[in-house]
Parts: C-alpha cells; structure tokens; sequence
C-alpha cells in the first residue's frame, strides 16, 4: 500500500536543507513515515515535523506543501534561529509575511516555521497576530479572508531549544516523527548512493560509487549528525578519494577525528583557525586546491593564510 502511495505523489523538495527525497530507504520506520504523511499532505491542518538534527525536518515540511491544495498559493519560510537579534529585524519580517499572504486570494498560504522550539511566547504571540491568527484559539482566524496553514519543524536532542509555550500545541498540530538515521541502517545506502549523485553534479565530478567494506562502515556508525552529516562525509571522501570507488579507508567521521593540541588551556581564534586548516590539510595530503573547496575558501585566501603560518614558523603539512 505504502508502495503505491509513493507512486502516486510527487516527491519535489526545496532547494535549500538537505534537498532529498523525505522517504528514502525501504525500512518499516521511512515506510511508516510515508504512510503517515499522505493524509496531512493532501489536507489543511497545522502540522509540525519533529526529529534529529540533520534528520531532513524541513525536506518533508517542504513536501507536505508541494503535495497540498495550498500548493499555488504563497510559501513563506520563518527561521526563529535566524530571528533573534532585535525587535526591529523580527517585525520587518512579520511584516513581510503578512504582506505575502495578504497578495493570495482569497488569503491562502502556508508558512514554515524552523525550529519552532527556539521560539519564545513573545515572539509566538507577534507571529500569530502578523498572519491573522487568533493567540489563543487554535487555527482560529481573525479575518474571514485568512486561511492560513503553518508547517513547522522542532528539534529533538540535547542542543533542542525550549520555548516556554509550544506554538505546535496552541495550534492543535498533527506531528510527524522522522526517525534518526542510526535507527534504520539498511537505508543507508539507498540513500548515500543518492546523495553521491548530488555530490557529483554540484562537484563536477564523475560517478562514485561505495564499496561494500565502505557500506558496512556507514552502516555501523551511529549518525549524531544523521543525513546532513553523511552528506558532509561522503563530500569529503569524493574531493579526497584517488578512485571512484569510495572505500572505508576514504571515510573519515568527525567523532573520529584526532585533536591536534591538548586543550589545556583557552585557544584564540586565530589558534583554532589554524588548528582545523592543518586538520583538513593532513586529511587531503597536503592538497591545497582540495582542502580550499572543503574550507569553502579561494584558493588564493588558504595559499595566503599558510604564507602567513610559514612566516610565523608554525608547522604545516606541505602544501601541493
């Protein structure tokens, strides 16, 4: 049944979070998931998406609405991370939203709203009163022209932010749980494969593949950073691998990684800059031109931080 639901339903996502498919693998947990968001999908109810970091919250929040009947009407993205620097920044934003959603007829949209946990009861009650919802009624609107549908995310963790009144609650939400990555290991490599492909047309690169010891390995990680961080360490295996057929050898993972100093004592900034250049330059063999695009630097920038190094007489590994 679950099959012939992911058949019918287009599976498009937004540019920008993890930008894949929210029901990836062929495990009872993304089978289960999929099953449960064909019906707030297709409906209007408020829905919040919880889980992980990383686990791909905003992806699914973005296909609920590509998949909904508010589909052509305005999408308007609010990040509470993004939101907290000053009252002025927040009510020009709300501004916009209420702005966007009032050009819609007759007053349909949808907002998303990221990391609603980070969002404080101040902020909960300007929101609700920018798009014309009713503070204390849920889903209730102050206007007969607004008809508005909220998709929100909320991380779980110990790094989740509590807001002192849940918005999702207020507004009577359904909730969808994205199981973590470390949960359903044989759809990790449906998955990577997927994610390789990604890597290889943003990259310019060719086809790469994994090998099995390669598979066995992801497989046997646990994921704290879930999809997002297997993303970042298949990234850096294609910029450093020899072949393009990855092996476990090209896999390096961040709990894994070795400090280079004893942090006995507190580091400027300066330091730690330094720190992660030479950990990156050691991880790629000294290749300055791979190193640069996994620093997200020109390569002219990293060839002039390490003349500094070299004029300060730090050491650094040769640089090719």
């Amino acid at each position: 049944m679950v099959d012939d639901i992911l058949k019918k339903l287009p599976l498009g996502v937004g540019q920008e979070a993890l930008d894949i498919n929210p029901f990836l693998g062929s495990s009872e947990a993304i089978r289960r998931l999929a099953q449960a968001a064909t019906r707030p999908a297709t409906g209007d109810r408020h829905v919040v998406v919880v889980g992980e970091l990383g686990t791909g919250k905003a992806d699914l929040a973005r296909w609920l609405y590509r998949n909904s009947s508010n589909r052509r009407e305005p999408f308007i993205e609010f990040n509470c991370v993004r939101f907290r620097r000053s009252d002025a920044e927040l009510d020009g934003h709300l501004g916009e939203i209420a702005q966007g959603l009032a050009t819609s007829i007759p007053g349909r949209g949808t907002v998303l709203i990221q990391h609603v946990e980070r969002m404080d009861s101040n902020t909960q009650t300007r929101f609700l009163r920018a798009v014309g919802c009713s503070s204390s009624v849920a889903g209730e609107a102050d206007s007969g022209d607004v008809n508005l549908r909220l998709l929100m995310t909320r991380e779980q963790g110990p790094n989740a932010g509590n807001g002192r009144i849940d918005l999702a609650r207020r507004l009577s939400s359904l909730s969808l749980l994205i199981p973590p990555l470390r949960q359903r290991p044989e759809d990790l490599p449906v998955i990577a494969f997927h994610l390789l492909q990604q890597l290889s047309r943003e990259l310019g690169t060719g086809d790469f593949d994994l090998a099995r010891g390669a598979i066995r390995l992801l497989q046997s990680y646990s994921w704290p950073g879930n999809i997002r961080e297997l993303r970042s360490v298949l990234q850096r295996a294609v910029l450093v691998a020899k072949t393009r057929l990855l092996a476990a050898s090209d896999l390096v993972f961040n709990a894994h990684a070795p400090e280079l100093v004893p942090t006995t004592a507190p580091l400027t900034l300066k330091e730690m800059e330094r720190q992660h250049i030479e950990r990156v330059l050691n991880e790629v063999g000294g290749r300055v031109q791979v190193a640069a695009k996994l620093l997200g630097l020109p390569r002219s920038s990293l060839y002039h931080k390490l003349k500094q190094y070299k004029n300060e007489r730090l050491a650094l590994p040769a640089a090719s």
